[in-house]
């Protein structure tokens, strides 16, 4: 008897944790944003490498300075791992997360601005990244995954 009653509780435990949220209930501004900060926190910490290396050899480049072989290589390989982190990183799965659990894509979109205005690079350079097509088809490719499951406000 003590084995079915256990086995119940589970079983009433475990349909309660996969129940789907609530979104009029749950995604409330100050909840949603509290996540969202959290998220792009966490884009900030994972690229923030590549975003020095990547500031550094523009800043340079701003300056008319040409960086060496080195900085080049350094910027090449961190630029990989910023695209990397951008498309399947922690923070963006749980910005999309969010996005999905509210029925809102401009969670995403507004979570990517929050964390390029953040970045601090000088306006041109953040211009030049946002205009480059493959930032571009970056975003798009995270709205169309998000549309299919997420009604467009």
């Amino acid at each position: 008897m003590k084995k079915i009653i256990l086995a119940t509780m589970l079983a009433m435990s475990v349909a309660a944790c996969s129940s789907t949220p609530d979104p009029e209930k749950v995604c409330t501004t100050n909840w949603v944003e509290k996540r969202s900060k959290k998220a792009v926190g966490a884009i900030y910490k994972d690229t923030n490498s590549a975003v020095n290396s990547l500031r550094k050899v523009g800043t340079a480049y701003m300056e008319g300075k040409t960086p060496n072989m080195f900085k080049l290589f350094s910027l090449a390989r961190n630029v990989s791992a910023l695209d990397k982190e951008l498309r399947r990183g922690s923070g963006i799965r749980d910005l999309k997360t969010l996005a999905r659990t509210c029925g809102d894509t401009k969670i995403l979109t507004d979570g990517f601005n929050a964390y390029m205005n953040g970045l601090e690079l000088p306006k041109p350079m953040q211009s030049f990244i946002e205009g480059l097509p493959q930032f571009k088809d970056m975003i798009a490719g995270h709205i169309s995954d998000l549309q299919d499951k997420v009604p467009s406000n």
